[in-house]
Formats: C-alpha cells, sequence, structure tokens
C-alpha cells in the first residue's frame, strides 16, 4: 500500500516540524510553539488572523437591523485559514455550523472541550 505509506511519512514530517498532530490540523498552540521556535512573533500573526475574520464578520453586522442586546442563541462558524510561506493568513472560506466530529487526535483536543 504505496500510498498509505507516503502519506504516513509525510505526517511524520510535518509532526517533527510542528509538533503533533493529524495532516493538516494542528493546534494553534503547537503553531506558535514552533513559531517562537523558529523566531516568528505568533502574536503578529495571530492579530492578522483576527482582523480577516473581524472583517469576514462585519458586513453580517452591518446587515442586522438592530442589535440584540439580550439573546443567548449563538451561530458557530468554522474559518478556515491558510498562511502563504509569507505568513500572512488567507481566509480559505467560512463553515456555517462546521462539524464538531472527533476523527483524530487534534480533534479531540480541540472539540471535546466545546
Amino acid at each position: 500500500v504505496r500510498g498509505t505509506s507516503s502519506v504516513h511519512n509525510f505526517n511524520k514530517e510535518i509532526d517533527l516540524v510542528l509538533g503533533e498532530g493529524d495532516f493538516s490540523k494542528r493546534r494553534l498552540r503547537s503553531l506558535f510553539s514552533h513559531f517562537e521556535d523558529i523566531g516568528v512573533d505568533y502574536k503578529i500573526i495571530w492579530r492578522q488572523i483576527k482582523k480577516v475574520i473581524m472583517l469576514t464578520i462585519l458586513p453580517l453586522l452591518q446587515q442586522m437591523e438592530k442589535p440584540i442586546t439580550n439573546c443567548k442563541n449563538f451561530e458557530l462558524l468554522g474559518f478556515d485559514i491558510l498562511l502563504t510561506k509569507e505568513l500572512k493568513p488567507m481566509l480559505i472560506e467560512v463553515n456555517l455550523g462546521p462539524s464538531l466530529e472527533v476523527s483524530c487526535l487534534t480533534d479531540e483536543y480541540v472539540k471535546e472541550p466545546l
């Protein structure tokens, strides 16, 4: 099973760089730790990611007729963000009602506490 072996080797190589994870999924803690190890200020990147998210949500807020003040409901959104080789965050997609299914170890760390 040649394809499975090459995928496993790829995942092991990524784990060596970014810490324990599953394929492209990593906890922010692992990613930030990796950035610190290579001398990159992750706080700048995190601010840029938050800016991308806020600029994405802003048009939705403008569509609301009036702010809801005592509402106890919420909507869970999933933001898929890619970092370019220059470490610039790029929005790939926003998922309305993202899956909370646990299918790997990274999902256990991230989703089960929710």
